[in-house]
C-alpha cells in the first residue's frame, strides 16, 4: 500500500499496490486484517520514511521537478542515465525498452 498526500494528483495504476490519498488510508488499512509484516519491521520502515522525508520547501520542489524530468524524458523514449534512445527489445520475460547504448549503460523500462 502507498499512500501520497492529498493534494498530490496521482495517475499511477498498479496491480501489485494499493495506491491512496492520505485521507483515504485509514479505510485502505482497515481493509485488510491479515499480519504479513512483524511489527519491529513496521517501525524500521516507519523510522526509515521518517528519515528520508524531504523538510526543506525548495529541496522538495528540486526532488518534483526531477522526477517530473525522469517522467518526461521516458514518455519520449529518452534514456534517464545517458541521454540515448530506449529501443523496444524482447527478451526472456517479454518486451522491454533498453538503452540503445547497451552495454556501456544497462537501463531498461517495461512496456
Amino acid at each position: 500500500m502507498v499512500a501520497f498526500n492529498d493534494k498530490a494528483r496521482l495517475d499511477v495504476e498498479s496491480q501489485k499496490a494499493e495506491v491512496v490519498h492520505f485521507r483515504h488510508l485509514a479505510k485502505a488499512i482497515r481493509g485488510h486484517r491479515d499480519v504479513v509484516i512483524p511489527t519491529e519491521t513496521v517501525n524500521l520502515v516507519v523510522e526509515r520514511l521518517q528519515s528520508a522525508n524531504i523538510k526543506d520547501a525548495k529541496a522538495r520542489q528540486e526532488h518534483i521537478q526531477g522526477i517530473r524530468e525522469v517522467k518526461r524524458q521516458l514518455e519520449a523514449l529518452v534514456c534517464p542515465r545517458c541521454g540515448g534512445e530506449l529501443k523496444r527489445r524482447k527478451g526472456q520475460r517479454g518486451e522491454f525498452y533498453g538503452c540503445s547504448n547497451y552495454p556501456r549503460c544497462r537501463f531498461t523500462r517495461s512496456v
